[in-house]
C-alpha cells in the first residue's frame, strides 16, 4: 500500500499509474490535510497524476508532489481534469463489478464531510463499500 508521508519518497512512481494506489494517497493527503476531501480536489489529485506521466521530467513523484502542496491548479488542464473525471469513472464501475448498476463518482459522494456525523457517515459508507467491493474500505479509510 503506498504511503503519503512528508517527503515524496515515501511515494513510489507506480503508485501515480494506478487508480487504486492514487485513491489511497488521495484520502491520506486529505487526512493529511494537504486537500479538503472535496470532488473538486480528487479531480485535482488525480488530474496531477495524469499530468505528470504525461510530462517529460525526471522526478514525477517530486513535480506531483509539489503540484498539490502549492495547490498549482492552474498547472492542471481541462482534458487533463476531463480524464481524470473518466478514469475515477471507469474505475468505480469496475469495482463495482458487472451486472451491478453503473454508479456515477459524484453519486458516491465520497467527499464526507468532518463535521460532528462526518465519522458516523465514512463509517457507514465504508460498510456499503466493503459489501460492494473489496477494495471499497481502503478508499475511504477511517
Amino acid at each position: 500500500m503506498p504511503a503519503l508521508g512528508t517527503h515524496p519518497e515515501y511515494i513510489q512512481p507506480g503508485d501515480l499509474k494506478r487508480m487504486s494506489s492514487v485513491l489511497v494517497l488521495y484520502n491520506q493527503a486529505v487526512e493529511a490535510g494537504w486537500l479538503n476531501g472535496s470532488e473538486a480536489d480528487r479531480l485535482f489529485f488525480i488530474a496531477t497524476a495524469i499530468r505528470v506521466h504525461r510530462t517529460n521530467c525526471n522526478d514525477h513523484v517530486r513535480v506531483f508532489v509539489t503540484i498539490i502542496r502549492r495547490n498549482l491548479r492552474s498547472y492542471i488542464t481541462q482534458a487533463q481534469e476531463d480524464s481524470a473525471r473518466l478514469q475515477l469513472k471507469n474505475y468505480m464501475n469496475r469495482q463495482i463489478g458487472k451486472g451491478a448498476a453503473q454508479v456515477e463518482p459524484q453519486n458516491l459522494n465520497m467527499s464526507i464531510s468532518k463535521g460532528r456525523d462526518g465519522g458516523f457517515v465514512r463509517k457507514l459508507v465504508n460498510r456499503v463499500l466493503q459489501k460492494v467491493s473489496p477494495l471499497g474500505a481502503r478508499q475511504l479509510a477511517v
